[in-house]
């Protein structure tokens, strides 16, 4: 409840990930939750009243109104947009969707598997194991990739979790300020930042912000990829 509330107004919720907007709209589509979706919706369509120039924000504005109006059409025109992002899960949640609101039998194969696709090559098992049912339902079998390990020490061993709070941490916010932001308990940040020191071999916020500075301008988001508040 506090997520949705804090929209449209607090618009840097969706700014980081576009992608965000459709998936808070698809939930509370699903849910019954009217007051909700719109308030999510708008975010969207803040977002890309702002960033006229960015994909992804035009993208999900599409993508969230297509998903309040259940049309087949209008989500084969999101996913579409989304095809033109960085945005693979994005473009992976719009296929599950206009998957799910067409009724041809081939057609629907073709987006189950993209889908599949999608979130194997990314890693998200839980999404490839969703979309892996719904292919079995339609008598396609898949096997399921193979989980690589992930370091467990170093940068490469930082998971999207900690690295969230590693952005706001290195931005110069305090614990508490960075848990009011991401909307998670002051323990769960203060466990993320714990975890991140020990993997980096580091015991100062300085020590962290000279190896996240270094590390987040090689992995720096491309420009036409980043949204304004």
């Amino acid at each position: 409840d506090m997520l949705w509330s804090a929209l449209p107004d607090r618009i840097r919720l969706v700014c980081q990930d576009p992608g965000l907007g459709p998936e808070l709209v698809r939930i509370a589509v699903r849910a019954g939750l009217h007051g909700p979706a719109e308030r999510a919706a708008a975010a969207s369509h803040l977002l890309a009243e702002r960033n006229p120039q960015l994909a992804s924000a035009q993208a999900a504005a599409s993508h969230v109104d297509a998903l309040r109006s259940g049309d087949p059409g209008a989500l084969r025109a999101a996913v579409g947009l989304w095809r033109s992002t960085p945005r693979p899960l994005a473009l992976a949640g719009a296929l599950e969707d206009a998957a799910l609101a067409t009724a041809d039998g081939e057609d629907v194969l073709a987006l189950w598997e993209e889908a599949f696709g999608l979130y194997a090559a990314a890693g998200a098992a839980r999404g490839a194991a969703r979309v892996r049912q719904r292919l079995r339902v339609l008598g396609v079998r898949r096997r399921m990739p193979r989980a690589a390990a992930r370091p467990g020490a170093g940068w490469d061993g930082i998971t999207p979790s900690e690295l969230r709070v590693v952005r706001l941490v290195v931005d110069g916010l305090t614990n508490r300020q960075v848990a009011n932001r991401l909307f998670l308990s002051r323990h769960t940040v203060d466990a993320h930042l714990r975890n991140v020191f020990g993997k980096l071999g580091v015991s100062s916020r300085v020590e962290l912000a000279r190896i996240a500075a270094r590390h987040l301008a090689e992995g720096a988001p491309s420009p036409s990829d980043v949204a304004s508040p």
